[in-house]
Formats: structure tokens, sequence, C-alpha cells
């Protein structure tokens, strides 16, 4: 089963720059990694919606992408 994630407006658009920097004229293969690791860790999340730890705010899951830091 696929579950739908929706983001905030916010997330949305702080994703839109994190996109935009990591896609940037001379970012090199390391950030373009970096933003498929994070591009597929959304995926994930719609595949698997139990993925990560749950947060101390009702409903809502945390999951770490390692090696974007």
């Amino acid at each position: 089963m696929v579950w739908r994630v929706k983001l905030t407006d916010r997330a949305a658009r702080d994703l839109d720059k994190i996109g935009d920097w990591y896609t940037q004229p001379g970012s090199g293969p390391a950030a373009r990694q970096k933003l498929r690791r994070l591009t597929q860790a959304l995926r994930n999340v719609k595949t698997y919606p139990y993925l990560g730890a749950q947060s101390r705010h009702d409903g809502l899951r945390e999951l770490g992408v390692e090696g974007i830091g």
C-alpha cells in the first residue's frame, strides 16, 4: 500500500530551496547524491509510513537521512 505524504507549504518551499542549492552550477556530484538521498527518503516514507521514530508531536514521525548533513 502506498500512502500520501503531505508537506506543509513551508516544508515544500524548503525542499525547493534545498534542490536549488544542491543543483546550482559547480555543486558537484556529491551534492546531487545528497539530493537523491533526500528524495529517496521521501519516496520511502510513502511506501513505509512507519519509518523513523515517533515524534513528540502526536501523529508525526521523524526520519533522519544519513549523508546529507
